[in-house]
């Protein structure tokens, strides 16, 4: 309950776009934001290469009245792209953390024939889950209707 405290207050100081989760034990967090009345998106992304999630309806009724094409949903390849593509266009700034650094540095990235890139934690040297939070709050940045222009990002950590 704390951590959704701390997301709600962040949320009402900037104006959070959603919350990029995984499945995996994630509904007591939901519960507990549900509780405090926090009205943010929760946007499912799988954390593999194969997987892509659902797009949230409210997306896809944008695009529809918009009259564009459905949107995608999250998957872990489009993630570790934006991020890629966010560091080469120099649109991203991180702080020094040693927590993220660590991650960064000891992530194992995983490749199709495609060249779809997902994190492999059984290949990875350290905790990689801050290379993973970054790709997932990136990708649902880069996703999320309307699509944001090239453009600096403000990504924390709790």
């Amino acid at each position: 309950d704390h951590v959704a405290a701390h997301v709600a207050r962040v949320h009402a100081e900037m104006k959070t776009q959603g919350i990029a989760y995984d499945r995996y034990a994630y509904s007591k967090f939901q519960e507990e934001c549900d509780y405090l009345g926090l009205e943010i998106d929760h946007v499912p992304h799988p954390q593999g290469g194969k997987n892509r999630a659902k797009p949230l309806d409210k997306w896809v009724e944008t695009a529809k009245k918009e009259g564009k094409s459905a949107p995608l949903g999250l998957w872990m390849p489009g993630s570790v792209k934006a991020v890629e593509e966010a560091f080469m266009d120099k649109r991203i700034r991180l702080r020094l953390s040693p927590l993220l650094m660590t991650a960064l540095m000891g992530a194992r990235l995983e490749r199709d024939a495609h060249d779809n890139g997902w994190f492999v934690k059984q290949k990875a040297t350290v905790r990689i889950d801050a290379a993973v939070a970054l790709a997932m709050a990136i990708g649902l940045a880069e996703h999320a209707p309307p699509p944001p222009k090239k453009k600096m990002y403000n990504v924390f950590f709790v």
